[in-house]
């Protein structure tokens, strides 16, 4: 995947060639929360820093994790590395 493109190949075994697949897009707060978490600050940390509630950062990670198929902020972390959204 180029940086800054949605899309992305895969390779598919079954079929024997790359499939073009559509990424996901990250808003500005959920590209934050990223950020910061990756920095070590947790929730409440970052709520301050973004000046907003604890409650919107909990929904924005519930967001995240959907939108990437993971299950905590480490692989929402690798994922975002791997597919170069940060």
């Amino acid at each position: 995947k180029k940086s800054g493109s949605k899309s992305y190949y895969e390779y598919s075994l079954d079929k024997h060639k790359w499939i073009k697949k559509e990424g996901i897009t990250l808003s500005e707060t959920e590209r934050d929360v990223l950020i910061l978490s990756a920095q070590g600050y947790t929730m409440n940390d970052i709520a301050d820093k973004l000046c907003k509630s604890i409650d919107t950062i909990k929904a924005c990670k519930r967001t995240l994790f959907s939108k990437m198929g993971v299950k905590n902020i480490a692989e929402a972390l690798s994922y975002a590395t791997n597919y170069k959204l940060l």
